[in-house]
């Protein structure tokens, strides 16, 4: 039976062995506060992560100063904590790559936004090639590449990722609309069914 605060006890345990914290128990603990919706507790244990050298404890707390939970909103500072996250070069960099690159894109600064989710792709984030896909696809902040947005679109469904399915109904649309290749629509339309698209 789900007991959180059993779990909390545990996981309190958890992050202080031999007198070092363990930011991924620790970080876990802010997931349970965070879903909680208790974001102040949340946000204070995502700290004491990323103190502890778990980069994923960094990229939690810049989404918290992203979108304003638990502390007043400051896109400054989450660009400065996932970049934080992106340089410790662990499991989180993909992701907070793709952040930065998003917030970026947000902003209209597609120059930038593009390199970071470049740099999202190369980090192993499906999302970043899906991302810099579209940037290709409509030309925002590079020349509209069709060939080279199907490449990237590819490139994120092959990963296999959450990206999968965005990647095959992007192009199922561009042999369709585009293109106009009904038997590579068709194939797209396949794999974004099989990924549990509604026909």
């Amino acid at each position: 039976e789900k007991d959180n605060q059993e779990l909390i006890q545990f996981l309190k345990k958890a992050s202080d062995k031999r007198g070092h914290a363990d930011g991924d128990a620790v970080n876990r603990l802010g997931n349970i506060y965070w879903n909680e919706n208790d974001y102040s507790k949340a946000n204070e244990w995502y700290r004491k992560a990323g103190e502890a050298g778990f980069d994923w404890g960094w990229n939690n707390l810049a989404g918290s100063y992203r979108d304003g939970d638990g502390v007043e909103k400051d896109i400054q500072k989450a660009i400065q904590l996932f970049e934080k996250a992106y340089e410790m070069s662990g499991e989180a960099a993909g992701d907070s790559a793709n952040q930065i690159g998003v917030i970026y894109w947000k902003e209209n600064d597609y120059s930038k936004a593009n390199e970071w989710l470049q740099k999202a792709g190369e980090g192993g984030c499906d999302w970043g090639w899906y991302n810099l896909a579209r940037s290709y696809r409509n030309g925002d902040g590079v020349e509209k590449d069709i060939q080279k947005a199907i490449q990237l679109f590819e490139k994120a469904y092959g990963m296999s990722g959450e990206a999968a399915k965005n990647s095959a109904a992007w192009l199922m649309n561009i042999y369709n609309n585009e293109l106009y290749d009904s038997g590579k629509a068709q194939e797209w339309k396949n794999k974004w069914i099989e990924q549990g698209g509604n026909a």
